[in-house]
């Protein structure tokens, strides 16, 4: 499977959130109420700073939504009143009925009130859209918590781990590294593995959330990821990832990919380019380096697996450099996911194939230059 790739696909988050592309309709006109525009919205209830995302969700006709107040990690249920369609209850972390919005609107203006559950306290909203990610306020208050610092053959690094809050499953076990050192490229690198913690943590909310509006508390939906180092020396950063969960999909995800960045600049490597032309787009199973590839899979397949090598295939695109050489995935289908392998040819192996860049780039992940 391609790094980090089907992901986006597999979340039924993917599509999920939008709001009505017109004023919110009367009770009698919910097919305007759920014409479908997917964004977020910025503004107040009361003096407090709200932020909310909504959603043509699991509950089949019914939309529903999410909100959260400030920079808080805790988000609020919003569930669509059938009869109503501009009204909508709001739920707490256990589906505790917490307030009711009376919501209308525009494709840029949302107002109405908030009321409490006894009525007595009603608060004016007022919000526009934006293009601010829902998360965004909300990952600028995220203290992850660090462990460190681990040593890395003459490097440095720490652990990031997403705090945890017990409404959310998946939260604890979303984790990243934070490199030590000084550098326009290692504050870059850092910077995207620090968004990589704070997508992972608000996806891991809104799925939970997403799971217990549609099947109720204490069946939440859940998702998880983290990266690792791989290798590190004076030129390149190697990072691997994997995410998994369920967020109400056909079937559970999982995924797994390593990225190289260039400790200079922070940029991510093309590693296609450390090959010859011929193998810049994909690997043929027929050319030289296919075959070889194709070798070593057999080989730790065993010869009654036709299945996995009839459908395995090798990507410039899906491999990365070690002090052991050049590493390819085996990719498969999703229906084939336990064919997957690694598959490392050393240098002297893989010398025919390296471009020019390719031999001196690798040449830097041998230990006595690491």
């Amino acid at each position: 499977m391609a790094a980090f790739g089907k992901i986006a696909a597999a979340l039924a988050l993917s599509g999920m959130f939008c709001m009505s592309s017109r004023a919110f309709a009367a009770a009698g006109d919910t097919s305007d109420a759920l014409s479908c525009l997917e964004k977020t919205w910025k503004g107040t209830i009361g003096a407090h700073a709200a932020t909310f995302y909504f959603d043509q969700s699991a509950l089949g006709s019914t939309m529903a939504g999410y909100y959260y107040y400030g920079t808080s990690p805790h988000d609020l249920v919003l569930v669509q009143d059938t009869s109503r369609p501009g009204r909508w209850k709001e739920m707490d972390v256990t589906n505790k009925v917490t307030g009711t919005l009376e919501l209308s609107g525009t494709d840029t203006q949302l107002t109405g009130t908030w009321i409490d559950p006894t009525g007595k306290t009603v608060l004016p909203l007022r919000a526009q859209s934006t293009p601010e990610p829902y998360a965004q306020r909300r990952a600028a208050a995220t203290r992850p918590i660090p462990s460190g610092p681990f040593q890395f053959g003459r490097f440095q690094y720490e652990t990031l781990r997403a705090p945890h809050y017990k409404e959310v499953v998946g939260s604890s076990e979303i984790r990243t590294v934070r490199l030590l050192g000084a550098g326009a490229g290692i504050a870059t690198i850092n910077a995207v593995l620090r968004a990589g913690l704070d997508e992972a943590l608000q996806t891991s909310i809104a799925c939970s959330a997403s799971g217990r509006i549609s099947r109720g508390v204490d069946h939440d939906y859940e998702h998880a990821s983290e990266q690792h180092l791989v290798e590190w020396n004076d030129q390149f950063v190697v990072i691997g990832g994997s995410v998994w969960g369920d967020c109400g999909g056909p079937h559970p995800y999982a995924d797994a990919g390593v990225k190289t960045y260039r400790t200079a600049t922070g940029a991510l490597e093309d590693i296609a380019s450390w090959l010859v032309p011929t193998y810049a787009s994909s690997i043929s199973p027929a050319s030289p380096l296919g075959k070889r590839l194709l070798e070593r899979y057999k080989k730790l397949r065993g010869p009654d697996e036709q299945a996995c090598i009839d459908a395995v295939s090798f990507s410039a695109s899906d491999a990365w450099p070690s002090k052991d050489g050049m590493t390819f995935n085996a990719s498969v289908p999703d229906a084939l996911s336990g064919c997957e392998e690694h598959i490392t040819l050393a240098p002297p192996v893989l010398a025919p194939f390296l471009s020019t860049a390719g031999q001196a780039n690798l040449q830097v992940f041998r230990p006595s230059v690491r």
